[in-house]
């Protein structure tokens, strides 16, 4: 019986290593397919090329002051027209010329000049979307684009009479003269009315002391059309010769070298321009007809807007004052003669257009 038991298990055993043996072998016959990785590229991603715009500038306030201009007076206008252009979001550009080609090539709004012309008209023409503004340049006609601010006296008799006023008033014995150009009636406009104004402070004007000239002062000098260094060279002889001290320039010599030169050589000066940096104690006044930056300034918002066709005209005014020559006293005494010639009291007698006497 116990042979019997161990037969039996002895066969389960086997039974159960063959089973085993059976399954290991029926699964080893699965065949597994091989599986080839797929091999995945990435595709680059195309960004668009963004091509960049180019901001666009600003519109160009351009001042054209050519080298014979008032140096001062640019100066000024420069600073002014500067700031007034980086308020409004624009460029400002200075330039001594000005061309067709700029039109082209650049986006303008408006364009300031002083004299001499550069052909205003030509361009305002030309460029009918842009504002001209002339400063002092004469025989210019206002127009839709062009607006004229002007720095000429329009009524020489009346600035010569001022000045014949301001000479006489701080000078010794009135040893006044005046030089003004032969042949034009706006010299000869000026010449009487400083006549006349140095003979209303000072009635015959007969010095105290020696020299003593037949015709008493003031003492004229009348300078050719096209005068030279040595024009000039010869009124300062005659000048000294009867001891002047002061002498006015009409406002049709608009030469500076001509008020420099007389300065330099010991007169004192009365002009229609602003003194040199270093002859301010050699001028004793200049007579103006009101502030151009401020006339420029007032219109600016027109400009701007495209607003033109101003003829802006201002009385004459003392644009500079010598205070060693002018104490507050004397300025005062003028300064209440002005306001009476302005205002019509004081009638200088002289037509201003020809420069004759009144009748």
């Amino acid at each position: 019986m116990r042979y019997h038991l161990q037969f039996r298990f002895f066969l389960g055993i086997l039974s159960v290593l063959a089973g085993g043996f059976i399954f290991v072998s029926c699964n080893s016959s699965i065949n597994t397919p091989d599986v080839t990785p797929t091999e995945i590229i990435a595709s680059p991603t195309i960004t668009p090329t963004i091509t960049p715009t180019q901001t666009p500038q600003p519109p160009l306030v351009v001042l054209i002051a050519p080298p014979s201009s008032d140096p001062v007076l640019a100066d000024n206008l420069q600073s002014l027209l500067s700031e007034l252009a980086t308020q409004a979001g624009l460029q400002f550009n200075l330039t001594q010329t000005f061309t067709a080609t700029d039109f082209s090539t650049n986006d303008i709004r408006i364009v300031f000049s002083l004299p001499p012309d550069p052909g205003i008209a030509e361009m305002a023409a030309a460029a009918p979307n842009i504002q001209f503004v002339a400063i002092g340049i004469p025989g210019l006609q206002a127009s839709s684009n062009i607006s004229l601010i002007s720095t000429s006296v329009s009524r020489p008799d009346q600035a010569g009479f001022l000045a014949g006023i301001i000479a006489a008033t701080p000078t010794d014995d009135f040893r006044v003269g005046v030089i003004y150009p032969s042949e034009t009636a706006l010299g000869k406009a000026a010449r009487r009315g400083f006549s006349k104004g140095v003979s209303f402070y000072c009635g015959l004007c007969q010095p105290v002391n020696p020299p003593y000239p037949l015709s008493n002062y003031p003492l004229f000098y009348e300078l050719p059309a096209a005068a030279v260094q040595l024009d000039w060279d010869a009124a300062i002889v005659y000048f000294n010769e009867w001891q002047v001290k002061t002498i006015y320039i009409t406002p049709d010599l608009t030469d500076i070298g001509l008020s420099e030169y007389l300065a330099k050589a010991g007169f004192q000066i009365i002009s229609h321009r602003t003194p040199a940096n270093g002859l301010q104690d050699k001028w004793t006044a200049s007579i103006g007809t009101g502030d151009a930056l401020q006339m420029v300034q007032s219109h600016w918002e027109d400009f701007l807007s495209g607003k033109g066709g101003f003829t802006i005209e201002a009385p004459i005014e003392i644009s500079f004052a010598n205070e060693r020559q002018l104490s507050p006293g004397k300025r005062h005494f003028i300064d209440g003669i002005l306001s009476d010639l302005s205002d019509g009291y004081i009638d200088t007698g002289v037509d201003p257009v020809t420069g004759e006497w009144k009748p």
